[in-house]
Parts: C-alpha cells; structure tokens; sequence
C-alpha cells in the first residue's frame, strides 16, 4: 500500500547509531487516510518493544499554513522558530520572520562538505535491489559515526506528470533526475562558524574530518547506483564532474552554447561548463 502512494515529497534522515527521522507530505488526503497507511509499518515497530517509535500526523489544510508562521508555531511543535528580527506588514505593523526549524541549521554554519547521489527508481520497485539499497544506507551511517544520509524525494523527478516532463526535459539537468526515485546526500557542517570573523573561524581539522565522513556515507550509494547527482548539492571534489552534474550529452551542449556566447571563458566558476578549458 505505501509503493503505491510512494512519491508525494517523503524525507528520510538516516543518522548513526540506528536512528532515522522521517517526514512526509501528502497532497489531498486526509490525517486518517495517511495513518491507514502507515499503520502496517509502525504498528508492529510500536508493539515488538525493540525500538523507540515516536510518531506525529498533522492535518495542514488550506496546504498555505505551512508556510504560515504563527499557524505553525501555535498547532505544530518545532515547526517553525520565531525569529527576533522584526518586519513591516502592511495594514498590520510589525511581525515576526520564522525560521523552518530544519532551514535554522543553515544559519552562520560553514559547510565542510556535499556528497550526493541520485538514486533510480529501480531500487524501490525491485526487491533484490532495494535490499541492496538498505545494506549500503546502514554501511555509510553506521561506519562514519559522523556523517547522515538524507533521502529526499523532493529532488528527483521519477513518474512525473507528463505536462511538466515534457517541459522539464529541455532543461539543462541531469537527465538521470527522471529516473530518480530519491535523492541521496550528506552534508557536515560547523555551526556558528564565519570565516574571517575573529574567534569564529571554522576548524580545518574539523572541516577536512566532516569532509571525509559525508564522502564516506555516500561512497555506498556511488558504488551501486549510476554516476548522476544534483549540481548545486554535489560534491566539490567531484571527479567525474561532467558527468555527474549534467550527463555527458547535455555537457557537450551546454559546452557549444558556453563557446559561442562567452569564448573568452569569462565567467568561470568551480566545477562549471567550459571550467577546465
């Protein structure tokens, strides 16, 4: 019951010591009718004793409040963080920002590292695959004991409407997005941390050790799975990079555009097309 409803913005947070954290969002169903769903799979966690099973369903209708501060901090507990800046609201005065509880880690944190992975809808579909799915998430969080894996189906385009392919499919991503059934990645980040800031500039021990534990989270994933990730959350060290931000046919077209509107490479970033010429 729950491949059939698979697909509706799921989140995955698998961290080390056997822990995971899931969020789920569901488009025209109600609180009961998602629990029906979940029920097969919780109830006998809950009831085994083995493990800690703690469960939360919200009912967010119009689908607007979630993106309604107050609504959020009054009927959702750690939803949103009122922040203490304050702003102009016309016709009302002054009102809070919120911050998205998850979103608040980003703040004043310096990124040590990005790996990713696309993971293809084959892996939840077959059996045999998805067994092998499993073995590698519990290796690369287990091992590290640093390091999470984040599934987010957010981020991959598999079985999408076919209006929206259609358009999609002229863009310059990866085309391996629409055969995503998930996306895989681990960041390592030093909170409170701002380089060129006296006494808050990140560690470099720290952030090369954080680097490599999010490499050795995903470094399972990579060896099953097609060379394909997301370029704005791929890794800086990518070695294969053409190939894994675009594909290497929408590269070779993105490189004759590159040639003829910026031949003197003017505009040059990391890892970007044409960057190596």
């Amino acid at each position: 019951m729950y491949r059939s409803s698979f697909g509706n913005g799921e989140t995955f947070l698998l961290q080390p010591g056997n822990k995971a954290l899931v969020a789920y969002f569901w488009l025209d169903v109600t609180q009961a009718e998602a629990e029906a769903v979940w029920a097969p799979f919780l109830d006998p966690l809950k009831a085994g004793g083995k493990y800690d099973v703690g469960v939360n369903f919200y009912e967010i209708n119009p689908f607007a409040r979630l993106y309604d501060g107050p609504w959020l901090e009054a009927n959702i507990p750690n939803a949103a963080i009122p922040s203490d800046v304050p702003k102009v609201v016309p016709g009302q005065g002054l009102a809070g920002y919120y911050w998205n509880t998850l979103d608040s880690q980003e703040v004043s944190a310096f990124t040590n590292g990005f790996d990713s992975r696309y993971i293809p809808n084959e892996f939840f579909s077959d059996a045999t695959k998805r067994a092998q799915l499993a073995d590698a998430l519990v290796e690369g969080t287990q091992k590290t004991g640093a390091a999470f894996v984040l599934l987010e189906q957010s981020k991959s385009l598999y079985n999408q409407n076919a209006e929206a392919h259609a358009r999609d499919i002229k863009t310059s991503m990866n085309p391996a997005v629409f055969d995503a059934g998930m996306f895989a990645m681990s960041i390592s980040r030093q909170k409170l941390t701002i380089p060129g800031v006296p006494r808050h500039e990140p560690d470099p021990v720290a952030g090369t050790a954080g680097q490599k534990a999010t490499k050795d989270a995903i470094d399972p994933i990579r060896a099953l799975t097609p060379n394909a990730t997301y370029l704005n959350e791929a890794s800086y060290f990518e070695q294969e990079w053409k190939e894994a931000n675009w594909g290497l046919t929408t590269y070779a077209k993105l490189l004759v555009i590159k040639k003829k509107y910026d031949p003197n490479n003017f505009f040059k970033v990391h890892h970007g097309v044409g960057s190596d010429l």
